[in-house]
């Protein structure tokens, strides 16, 4: 899996195209990370040969409170089941957190982890 910002594709979206076009018959899944904070453009990710959405934390962070955020999230889950796209949600630490993505469905989530050891995820 390879992660991709959105800023990284903004500079040479043909030529990015190209190589995840490459990229991807060799194999390789490509996802757009912390989407939703970089800079979208909706015609452009029609395009993309992506796979996964991995949307940024801030949208079920802290301000998941806020009824924009849950609508701005609706919206992306929505928009990544149209497209045929996995969704990564980052960030989910607390059960309501947890419950905005329920209705998802095969929305996939994990608690994030810091690696200083990376034996102790072998267990």
């Amino acid at each position: 899996m390879l992660e991709i910002t959105e800023t990284a594709l903004a500079t040479d979206t043909k030529g990015a195209i190209a190589s995840l076009n490459r990229l991807r018959s060799l194999g390789v899944r490509i996802a757009i990370d912390d989407f939703g904070t970089g800079f979208s453009s909706l015609s452009t990710l029609a395009t993309l040969p992506v796979d996964l959405l991995k949307i940024d934390r801030s949208f079920v962070s802290g301000e998941a409170d806020s009824t924009r955020s849950v609508r701005m999230l609706e919206g992306i889950l929505g928009l990544a089941a149209k497209l045929s796209l996995g969704v990564v949600a980052e960030g989910i630490e607390q059960p309501d957190q947890l419950e905005l993505l329920l209705p998802a469905g095969d929305a996939r989530w994990a608690r994030a982890t810091s690696c200083a050891d990376p034996s102790r995820l072998l267990h």
